[in-house]
């Protein structure tokens, strides 16, 4: 169905592809190396490439329609010493579909795409539909299928509305999968401060139904709220909770506050602090517990190639420490990336995804990425005149 739905975005894109437009053929090239530091060292060599394809139609000085499509191909060969090594692993995904149209002051898109908001950077309550670890130098994030409107008054406030289907996957801070065959939708209202911006959220979903957990028909709603200021310091606050009358065990509570502030130190000192708390019970026998996560983030230019990141996680619950360094350089349209970590060997980090093990343990990592673009501008134009700028 997904597929299908694509190449109906693609067909019904092709029958606009008449006017005033630019197509923008570009993609991500990754390489990684990793090696972890254990009793038994390990570790993966691997590649994966982002091709992507945009387009933009001009209808007049108002209205436009825009389409993105794009794929995740990935290679992933792992070994251990001492240890025969399993076969290597390949994975071809859709990872965006859509075609929007928009006007002066309002939005419409559909297909696959990625909705994300909420003013925290890296310990995020929000992360309701994606998962972004801040660690990733490609910055990956998921994407959903659905629509997303949006609508943009003149004072400042902007209102969002989203429905979902056909979505099997957990999405975010998810632990029981949404019943793909029911829609879910939600919305968000934002509105201006003297000193930045607040806003109110509100996603409603039917959860999948699951042996000794839930029955039929049981629904999450999930409320969310999040404030940012910008005076001396950067402040910002953000909360989600979410509620499902038919287990109330599984309802969660998530906080955080942050702040940031660049010192005027060489090129400029970045400083961010976060503190994350969580309130949750694992299954409906046991206690509610409280989980706290603080974390500090330091960030240098030393040119303009060049930049240094280092961040600290503690866990205040599990008493875990997590120290993560990156030294990124920058050459024409690649870069160049060297991680080291140490962390426990199972990390339960906000935001690391359950299949990612490049940060697991202690480790150091080396990744180039090579980005390409090609920009093509056609007026009154058919789509078969595109072709070799395609090919």
């Amino acid at each position: 169905m997904r597929i299908r739905f694509t190449w109906l975005l693609l067909i019904n894109f092709s029958v606009l592809v008449q006017a005033q437009h630019s197509v923008i053929l570009e993609g991500d090239i990754n390489t990684t190396g990793i090696y972890r530091f254990e009793d038994e060292p390990s570790g993966l060599l691997g590649g994966r490439y982002l091709p992507g394809l945009k387009g933009a139609i001009y209808a007049n000085d108002n209205h436009q329609f825009e389409f993105e499509v794009s794929g995740n191909l990935s290679y992933a060969y792992f070994f251990q010493d001492g240890k025969e090594s399993p076969p290597a692993n390949y994975s071809l995904q859709p990872y965006r579909a859509f075609l929007a149209y928009s006007g002066k002051n309002w939005e419409i898109r559909t297909g696959l795409q990625t909705i994300s908001f909420g003013s925290a950077v890296l310990l995020r309550p929000l992360m309701w539909f994606e998962t972004l670890d801040p660690r990733d130098p490609m910055r990956l994030a998921e994407g959903v299928w659905g629509g997303l409107g949006r609508y943009y008054f003149s004072n400042n406030i902007n209102l969002w509305a989203w429905v979902l289907y056909g979505n099997r996957s957990l999405k975010g801070w998810e632990q029981v999968t949404s019943d793909y065959k029911i829609p879910e939708w939600g919305g968000r209202v934002q509105i201006p401060l003297p000193l930045g911006e607040a806003a109110l959220a509100y996603h409603n979903r039917s959860l999948l139904p699951a042996e000794g957990v839930l029955g039929a028909h049981a629904k999450e709603h999930r409320v969310g709220f999040d404030a940012k200021v910008d005076a001396l310091l950067g402040l910002w606050v953000e909360y989600s909770g979410s509620a499902v009358p038919q287990a109330s065990w599984m309802n969660k509570h998530w906080m955080n506050l942050g702040t940031d502030y660049t010192f005027p130190l060489g090129n400029g000192l970045g400083l961010m602090m976060e503190q994350l708390s969580l309130n949750y019970r694992r299954t409906p026998e046991t206690q509610s517990e409280w989980s706290s996560f603080s974390l500090l983030s330091l960030q240098y230019k030393i040119n303009w190639f060049a930049q240094i990141q280092s961040m600290v996680y503690y866990d205040w619950t599990l008493q875990n420490w997590y120290q993560f360094w990156n030294f990124s350089y920058q050459y024409k349209s690649t870069n160049w990336f060297l991680l080291l970590y140490f962390n426990p060997d199972v990390p339960f980090v906000p935001g690391n995804r359950p299949d990612e093990v490049s940060f697991a343990g202690n480790g150091i990592q080396l990744m180039m990425i090579y980005k390409h673009r090609s920009q093509k501008d056609f007026k009154n134009r058919r789509l078969k005149e595109l072709i070799p700028f395609l090919l």
